[in-house]
């Protein structure tokens, strides 16, 4: 057993120092305590292309320089060279990607376009291939309040450009596949704790390895919490608000667990997330200076995948899972009502599965169905007078899809695909 400790400073929203501990266990005499670095520097810009693969483009792993699209892949070296924290400064640092933070939620802007206030809802985002866009308002969350600790990240996966003939709805601007890290390239135990400005202390531990009989696992926990920054704002400068400060009312807290192994053909996933946000920027007219004004969001998943061959150049894949979203904010106003309070709830179901073959060397042939059940999906709001909306509804939706890559030369290709939704809402909806 190898320890091995490093420090690292990381600027984003706050100044964190982190140390970081990993315990690395060498089996047999000789074996390397970490693999070196292959020598890239005989390459060609070609052939380092070709280095990296890409699965989200097209719902099977290719080369990037054979993706139909504009893809950028981030891997977890570059997240620990440039120290990023959250999903979110992963995705602001992709060319024509951009992203904003209103001190609660964090957005996504892709090649100039982003809508205040959809939530992310428009662009796909997806851990090991498995959607994480919720069944209320289809948004996902990036910043603080993302599922994944991006130290549990192997490579961030962003295709640019709309993908609705192979995904569905929210695959408009862009899709993001996180690829998680493995047992295997883990190898042993690994802690990382920090203190930082703003009263922040965070820390995180994961586990994991890859056995003889061929098991991957691996383990992740960790914890934040954040005083948060006391901020000045022009527009509140008054006696009567504090002068426009905002004190002590940035605070951020979050939890975060992830899990999944792997063996023969078979892989079982899991996550769960929680953040506590208050809100310095009195959304929505509120008070100002208000430590009742947060929000609450909580996010998991349990997934199960197979995977398997069929012959030389065919393989089926499928996935059944489970999803829950719950989200609650808290808004005081000075006005009759007061306290303002909503909620939302989604529980989904779902399984899909997709068969892929090549045909003559120079057909990819992809098609697939999914089916997912929503079988709570509900909004709740009350203030001091009473209930304001309760509503409850249990939707389901399907979509089948083919598509089809065809090689032309080493240089050419051409894909043609389409997709059909079933809504219960408004109908049938076709994508090519």
């Amino acid at each position: 057993m190898v320890g091995i400790l490093s420090w690292r400073l990381v600027r984003g929203p706050r100044l964190l120092v982190c140390a970081t501990l990993a315990l690395i266990a060498a089996q047999g005499t000789g074996t390397a305590i970490a693999a070196q670095a292959p020598d890239l520097t005989g390459l060609s810009l070609e052939e380092l292309m070709d280095i990296d693969v890409v699965y989200g483009a097209s719902r099977f792993e290719q080369k990037v320089t054979q993706a139909p699209s504009s893809v950028t892949v981030i891997s977890n070296e570059e997240i620990r060279r440039y120290g990023y924290t959250t999903l979110a400064e992963i995705v602001g640092s992709v060319r024509g990607l951009y992203t904003t933070y209103d001190r609660n939620y964090s957005f996504i802007g892709v090649r100039g376009f982003q809508r205040p206030g959809d939530y992310n809802m428009r662009t796909l985002i997806m851990i090991d291939g498995h959607r994480l866009n919720d069944s209320v308002y289809g948004s996902v969350l990036i910043g603080t309040d993302s599922l994944l600790n991006v130290d549990d990240i192997e490579r961030v996966e962003v295709i640019r450009g709309p993908f609705s003939s192979i995904y569905g709805t929210g695959a408009f601007f862009a899709v993001i596949n996180v690829i998680t890290r493995s047992g295997g390239s883990l190898g042993g135990a690994e802690f990382s704790a920090g203190l930082g400005s703003y009263q922040t202390v965070g820390g995180r531990l994961a586990w994991g390895r890859k056995t003889e009989g061929g098991v991957d696992w691996f383990m992740s926990g960790s914890a934040f919490d954040s005083g948060g920054q006391d901020l000045y704002y022009p527009e509140f400068d008054d006696p009567l608000t504090n002068n426009g400060r905002a004190e002590g009312v940035d605070g951020d807290e979050f939890k975060k667990v992830f899990g999944k192994v792997s063996f023969g053909h078979f892989r079982f996933e899991g996550a769960y997330a929680s953040r506590d946000k208050v809100i310095p920027t009195a959304p929505y007219f509120t008070n100002f200076n208000d430590p009742d004004n947060r929000t609450e969001d909580q996010r998991a998943f349990l997934s199960m995948a197979y995977s398997r061959p069929v012959g030389q150049k065919a393989n089926v894949t499928g996935r059944a899972y489970y999803d829950r979203y719950s989200y609650r904010g808290d808004y005081d106003y000075t006005a009759p009502g007061n306290l303002y309070s909503e909620e939302s709830w989604a529980y989904t179901r779902g399984v899909e599965v997709q068969f892929n073959t090549r045909i003559a060397d120079r057909h990819t042939l992809v098609a697939g169905g999914e089916y997912r059940d929503h079988y709570r999906a509900d909004f709740y709001a009350e203030d001091d007078t009473g209930v304001i909306s309760d509503l409850t509804e249990s939707p389901s939706d399907w979509g089948i899809f083919v598509q089809d890559e065809f090689t032309i030369s080493k240089k050419v290709s051409i894909n043609l695909g389409v997709r059909h939704d079933v809504y219960p809402d408004f109908g049938g909806s076709t994508n090519p």
